[in-house]
């Protein structure tokens, strides 16, 4: 294990960029998998930031998995 120097000012990133706070009820997003990823392996990285933000903002967002489309859709229901 090599420890580096230590550095200051470096900004912690954001979680990952999903569009959840921009979103009206009935709108929708789209995620296809990349590389090796598998429509269970997109399931289960959106599954909990989407619980984390309903249960932070009291909104409800839905992921349906859509095999014909090859990728889960995430809808804003209220």
């Amino acid at each position: 294990m090599k420890i580096h120097e230590i550095e200051k000012g470096i900004e912690l990133p954001t979680s990952l960029t999903y569009p959840f706070s921009q979103m009206e009820i009935g709108d929708s997003f789209f995620i296809m998998p990349t590389g090796e990823e598998t429509l269970h392996h997109i399931r289960r990285k959106i599954n909990s930031p989407m619980h984390y933000y309903n249960r932070k903002t009291g909104k409800k967002l839905i992921a349906r998995t859509m095999k014909k489309e090859n990728g889960v859709r995430i809808w804003r229901k209220e």
